[in-house]
């Protein structure tokens, strides 16, 4: 948290005047040109304010960016919190 923090920060600093700052959270490659070429579509948002944090993952299977389609496995998704976490809804259920 304290990177995000000092990433926030710095934004703030050089913008002031700014209302939002947009912070890359998550990188994805492929060969392929175009976003139809990745598996794994995600759309991520992340809510910073006093008293909550919340984090959203939206994600779909595009079959078609591979030449045989076949369902993904072992997908993680991973979170470094440096605070205790409390009232955790994961929809669909998921382990935390």
């Amino acid at each position: 948290m304290a990177a995000l923090t000092g990433h926030l920060q710095k934004q703030a600093e050089q913008s002031p005047a700014a209302s939002y700052y947009n912070v890359a959270l998550l990188k994805y490659q492929f060969s392929r040109l175009g976003p139809g070429s990745a598996p794994l579509r995600l759309c991520v948002r992340w809510d910073c304010s006093p008293g909550a944090t919340r984090v959203s993952v939206d994600y779909g299977y595009n079959a078609g960016a591979l030449a045989l389609p076949v369902p993904l496995a072992n997908v993680h998704v991973l979170l470094p919190l440096d605070e205790p976490v409390t009232n955790v809804r994961l929809q669909p259920a998921a382990s935390w």
